[in-house]
Formats: structure tokens, C-alpha cells, sequence
């Protein structure tokens, strides 16, 4: 058996173009929006939407605990399929089922509960997005649609959401309409970035830009940086501009992470040459520092191996390979769980190990399933179990290109 570490990114993932979700506010923090109404209707339209929250919020987590419960049910039945008799329940094994089968939900009491909940956060939100033109709300309401809804007149009335809480001074209707519209057009036969969803885009984008977006000046940067060819390079040196302007005035994690691999690559387009490692290194500990999951990934990687800079420290890998998985990113949970299970720079842990093998498999890490299967194959972090071990591998590696022995991966 052979505990993976899964290394992906290198300096040469300058030109990656990041991927991008849409704002989405669950809180009634502050926002960056001009709200012009009399502060008796503001006060009502704020009043109106935290309630809406607050119901989605509570419909949420009485839907999560019947989840739970329904996956527990579902566990403690294919154990009894299978005649296991397990010394204790695995409440691990109840937690891998979490992400393996989402049962189908039968319309019982408890269902109704949640759709009660929904409708009626639903409706608030309506009246707050509707009747007070709540930007927030606005942009909550599009953001639900466009999560929810297939009919085509619902997600353009999505759009015209966003516009709306655009016009009322949101940054981030004018972003999530761009971002949408941008994705339309990328599903255009050979990407046909001239349509005119990809110009509404880039007008959307340039209005939120107006309104100080920072996501909206690095998307729109890195997609200028991006182009293969620029016939003055004017378009080169505007999204370097971008993209600058998000990181040092804005703090944007992505475009500090994004310029410290350009700088260490260079630019030979704007004569730019490859900056030295020790500004790499500089660069690369802002971007971690504003808790980008990339660089502090790609820092945990060049303290494991002791390059580009880094003297070997394993703590100092392990520690930000930690850190990266608690922000979502499945490789650095892989690796801190391999560094874990066999004490790598630290004490052997091999139940942590396991939990963050499957953390970075629910982040999408098939190498964190494989060694789920692993764990159970051979008892380690968890109770001995061959048959969860083929019962994840079947359901997690069924596509057939894993090899596995007794749920154990060989490499």
C-alpha cells in the first residue's frame, strides 16, 4: 500500500484562468451598494430580507439533519444486506454513505417541513427583492433562480435581477450577471466570444469594475492576460493593470497568487523578465497570508520537497497543507492526510489521516477515496472493514481505473 501525495500545481500554472461562482450573501453585513429609498422603507426592505435568511438558514440545517438521518438508515440497512456484524458502529462509515448516495427523498412530514421553510424564505425574499428593490435581495433571489430553476423565463428574469441590483449600486448584480452571460457564451459552438452575450458580459463586468469589484478586475484581467494574441498589446498591459489593482488595493487573494506566478515566469509580450526567487517567494507569502488556497498549496509543496527557495521543513509543509484543506482544496487535504498517516514531521495520527482522506475525496480527490478504501482495507484510522472497503471502491471508483486489492490501492 502506498499513501498518495497528490501534487498538481507548479509555477508554470501562471496562465490557469480560474474558475469563478457567483456572490452569493447569506448575512446582512455590510454591502457595497448606494440604497436610495426613504430609511422607513430601508429599514423595512433590511427587515424583510434578514428574515428571509434567517428561514433559509433554518431550513437548511433541519434538511442537513435529515440527511443525516436518512444516510444513517441507509448505512444500517446495507450492513444488514451484507450480514456484517461490526463490533461498534462506525460513525466514519456513516459519514463516507454521506457523500456516496443522496437518497431519494420521500414526501413525508419531515419533507414538508423543509419545503414549508423554503416557500416561506422564498416569498420574503420576493418581497424584499421585489417590492423594495432590496439590492442584496435582488441579488439573492437571481442567485436562488439560477441555482434552482431550468425554465428559461425564470433564469432571464434572474438576469434582469442582477441588472436591477446593478443599477441600485451592487457590484455584484453587475458580476453575477456578467458571469452568467459569460458562461453562455462559452457554451456557444467554438466558443464564439463575439456573440453579444460575451459583449453584455464584458459591459456587466466593466460595471461592477466602475463599482470597485475586485472579482470583477481580476476576471476580467486574467481573461485579457489570457489571449493568445494581442495586436498592440495594449489588451495585455490593461488586464496586468486588473489584476494588480485587485491584489494591492483590494487584497484579492487570486490576483496576489496569480502575480507572483507571472512574475517568477515572466512576460516576454510586455518584456517582462522572470523575477528572482526571492520575490517569488515574497509574492507567493502575500498571496498564502490572504489565505489563498492555491499558494498556500503550492508553499506547503515547496516546503515538503525544499525548492524554489524553501529549505525542507515538514511542520511548516504540513501546517500549510492544513490550512489549504480547510479552504476547500482536496489535494492539501490528501497530503496532510499521507504526512499524518505515516508521521512525516509529525506524530503517526492515522484517524485524522483518514478524515482528511475523506475530506479531500468529498472535495473531489479520487486519490483521497482510494485511500478511504485503503484505510478500511487494513484498519487503520478507522475499523477493519473489507466489505466498506469494496463497498466505497464500487460506489467511489466504479468507472473501473482505479486498481485495488481488498480495497487496497497499489501502486
Amino acid at each position: 500500500k502506498t499513501m498518495m501525495f497528490y501534487f498538481r500545481l507548479s509555477r508554470n500554472a501562471a496562465a490557469r484562468v480560474h474558475s469563478f461562482g457567483y456572490h452569493a450573501y447569506l448575512s446582512s453585513g455590510p454591502q457595497k451598494y448606494t440604497y436610495s429609498s426613504t430609511n422607513r422603507t430601508a429599514n423595512i426592505a433590511q427587515d424583510t430580507y434578514q428574515r428571509a435568511i434567517e428561514a433559509f438558514k433554518e431550513a437548511d440545517e433541519f434538511e442537513q439533519q435529515l440527511v443525516e438521518k436518512r444516510n444513517r438508515q441507509q448505512y444500517e440497512t446495507w450492513e444488514r444486506t451484507q450480514e456484517i456484524q461490526l463490533r461498534k458502529a462506525s460513525s466514519a462509515g456513516v459519514a463516507v454513505v454521506r457523500t456516496i448516495a443522496k437518497q431519494a427523498r420521500t414526501k413525508d412530514q419531515d419533507s414538508d417541513r423543509v419545503e414549508s421553510l423554503r416557500k416561506t424564505a422564498r416569498t420574503l425574499l420576493e418581497e424584499a427583492a421585489l417590492k423594495y428593490k432590496h439590492p442584496v435581495a435582488l441579488v439573492r433571489l437571481g442567485n436562488y433562480i439560477v441555482e434552482r430553476e431550468k425554465n428559461d423565463i425564470e433564469v432571464e428574469n434572474a438576469l434582469e435581477y442582477y441588472r436591477q441590483a446593478g443599477e441600485g449600486g451592487s457590484s455584484e448584480g453587475w458580476f453575477n450577471l456578467g458571469h452568467f452571460l459569460w458562461n453562455r457564451a462559452g457554451e456557444l459552438p467554438a466558443k464564439n466570444f463575439l456573440s453579444s452575450n460575451a459583449i453584455s458580459s464584458m459591459e456587466a463586468f466593466w460595471k461592477a469594475i466602475e463599482l470597485g469589484d475586485p472579482d470583477a478586475m481580476y476576471f476580467v484581467g486574467v481573461q485579457y492576460m489570457s489571449e493568445e494574441e494581442s495586436s498592440n498589446g495594449n489588451k495585455y498591459q490593461e488586464g496586468l493593470e486588473l489584476i494588480t489593482t485587485a491584489a494591492q488595493e483590494n487584497g484579492h487573494s487570486g490576483a496576489l497568487y496569480y502575480l507572483s506566478l507571472f512574475y517568477y515566469n515572466g512576460f516576454p509580450e510586455l518584456d517582462i523578465a522572470p523575477s528572482s526567487v526571492t520575490d517569488f517567494m515574497q509574492r507567493l507569502d502575500t498571496a498564502a497570508e490572504a489565505g489563498n488556497a492555491d499558494a498556500l498549496f503550492l508553499r506547503g509543496h515547496n516546503f515538503y520537497h525544499g525548492d524554489d527557495g524553501r529549505g525542507q521543513d515538514y511542520s511548516r509543509a504540513l501546517d500549510d497543507f492544513l490550512l489549504a484543506a480547510d479552504v476547500g482544496h482536496a489535494d492539501a487535504a490528501v497530503s496532510a492526510g499521507a504526512m499524518l498517516h505515516k508521521g512525516v514531521g509529525t506524530d503517526i495520527d492515522q484517524q485524522k489521516a483518514f478524515h482528511l482522506y475523506q475530506l479531500g475525496g468529498e472535495l473531489g480527490s479520487i486519490e483521497g477515496w482510494r485511500n478511504v478504501v485503503a484505510c478500511y482495507a487494513l484498519g487503520e484510522g478507522v475499523p477493519r472493514s473489507k466489505s466498506t472497503a469494496e463497498y466505497i471502491a464500487n460506489t467511489m471508483l466504479k468507472d473501473g481505473s482505479d486498481e485495488h486489492d481488498d480495497g487496497c490501492n497499489d501502486k
